[in-house]
């Protein structure tokens, strides 16, 4: 087992309105933390985040012979030397092929995980301290029939549902035993066999499970039972005819539910975002009648992955672009709008965002019209939005699993990161002359100014003073990192306009 943090500056063309990175140079090693080996193809498809910010990553390590993985880091994106072996647990059920897509907290903090072993799904447990919980099923693994284990949703008495690559649907008691009285069988086909990429369960125990059929984007609303919901969508079903594919879904308030997944062909699909209400039938308070395309680039592949919601009830959907599939290099993106649907303006161009300095290797097909690649993001209590995907620069033989932390814009703009009672920063946005305020005479030694890569601009030293004014005015427009040194450091966001 191998751990490394790297970071790599890569000189790529972006085009400009990408130009800007909001990597957070306060989170892992200039914004990147990585988990990986020398050709170990190593990649994460799950993030979860605990209340006190800590980070849990999912995925597989290695490839021909690839182990389960689960990393576990501390809020600012270092590993947590006290969960597993010096922050990571690895382990292997079979000689080969065992991974994980998925996973969810427990009450009591432990980590319960759906993947495949030797090629058949199964769900395991992990314990808040990073073992095996041999309680668990047998040994800590519940082995089912069905295809990979693609998602696990925890029920509010302690069960969990368990999506399946063939359609099936299982409920696993808490001990990890399966449970016969929920009705298993595949989901009736409505194209063709179902894949269920993500389920979840609503307020009256409504089982919605989305995912692809047939090359098309569908969805299914279960009964408590297991059985087909026919009074949910059409008959028990939401099958639009244009291809494409769910990669995962957003419980929101009353039970509606946000589809994140992408429309169109391998080489230029669109970012698909289709919310519902608690019945099945399209929100029409949500874009357009319920459905929202966005295609920033007609030549590009968008592959929406994820989505969260901001205590402002903004979604910010996180997912990987680039030239179509085989093509030597993605990106991440991000795309925010407003409750409506309608772009919110502070992030990027039309609320869509290119990171540049993060590139993910090609993306390539795993089954039907899905991708063999996943993001898994979620915002911190401080308000930071985190990624986990893969890291490959061109020169890399094989990728590393990697997690990213992203400062994210408020609506105007400007937005704390942390401990912003410790020293304030106004006005904010500024022209020229700033002002520094703190709240106590040993907050920081040093101010530092950073640009939104990261690279360090301008120093000040403090001397004891409660105030500083710093001058700016020669600065370019943009987003910047104003951070406080001392015994603890601070960063504040600052934008200059």
């Amino acid at each position: 087992m191998q751990r490394c943090l790297s970071f790599v500056w890569t000189a790529l063309f972006i085009p400009a309105l990408y130009a800007q990175s909001l990597l957070d140079p306060t989170f892992g090693t200039g914004g990147l933390t990585t988990y990986g080996g020398t050709n170990s193809s190593d990649q994460f498809y799950e993030l979860l985040v605990r209340p006190d910010g800590r980070l849990i990553a999912l995925g597989r390590a290695g490839f021909d012979e690839n182990e389960i993985v689960v990393c576990q880091f501390n809020a600012d994106g270092t590993f947590d030397d006290d969960f597993g072996t010096a922050g990571v647990f690895q382990h292997g059920f079979s000689t080969q092929y065992d991974g994980l897509w998925a996973g969810v907290l427990t009450s009591d903090g432990s980590i319960v995980a759906a993947g495949y072993s030797a090629g058949a799904g199964m769900v395991c447990k992990i314990t808040p301290d990073g073992a095996l919980d041999t309680d668990f099923g047998t040994d800590g693994i519940t082995a089912l029939a069905g295809g990979n284990a693609l998602d696990v949703h925890l029920l509010t008495d302690g069960r969990l549902l368990v999506a399946m690559t063939t359609g099936k649907v299982y409920r696993i008691e808490a001990d990890g035993s399966i449970d016969a009285t929920f009705i298993t069988s595949t989901i009736p086909d409505a194209v063709a066999q179902m894949r269920v990429n993500d389920i979840l369960a609503l307020s009256d125990g409504t089982i919605v499970c989305s995912g692809l059929s047939g090359g098309h984007s569908g969805v299914a609303w279960l009964n408590a039972d297991g059985s087909l919901a026919t009074d949910h969508g059409d008959n028990g079903f939401y099958m639009p005819s244009d291809s494409g594919v769910v990669h995962s879904t957003l419980l929101l308030s009353d039970d509606r539910v946000l589809f994140v997944g992408r429309k169109g062909t391998a080489f230029t699909s669109d970012v698909a975002l289709t919310q519902v209400l608690a019945d099945g039938s399209l929100d029409p308070a949500f874009g357009d009648g319920g459905i929202l395309r966005v295609d920033p680039d007609p030549t590009k592949m968008h592959a929406a992955f994820r989505a969260v919601r901001t205590d402002d009830g903004d979604y910010i959907v996180s997912g990987l672009t680039g030239d179509g599939i085989g093509t030597a290099l993605a990106y991440p993106f991000l795309f925010k709008c407003h409750a409506d649907g309608s772009p919110a303006p502070d992030l990027g161009d039309d609320g869509f965002h290119v990171e540049p300095t993060i590139p993910c290797g090609q993306l390539a097909v795993h089954g039907p019209t899905s991708l063999g690649h996943h993001i898994g993001a979620v915002l911190q209590p401080s308000g930071r939005l985190v990624l986990a995907t893969w890291y490959k620069t061109l020169g890399m033989p094989a990728p590393d699993a990697g997690v990213y932390g992203l400062l994210m814009p408020t609506v105007n703009g400007v937005g704390s990161l942390t401990a912003i009672d410790a020293f304030s920063v106004a006005p904010n946005p500024a022209s020229d002359l700033v002002r520094i305020s703190f709240s106590t005479d040993d907050v920081a030694s040093m101010i530092q100014l950073l640009d939104a890569q990261g690279r360090a601009l301008r120093n000040w030293p403090v001397n004891g003073q409660r105030t500083m004014i710093l001058d700016l005015h020669d600065l370019p427009r943009g987003l910047y990192l104003m951070r406080a040194i001392g015994k603890s450091a601070f960063a504040q966001r600052l934008v200059i306009q």
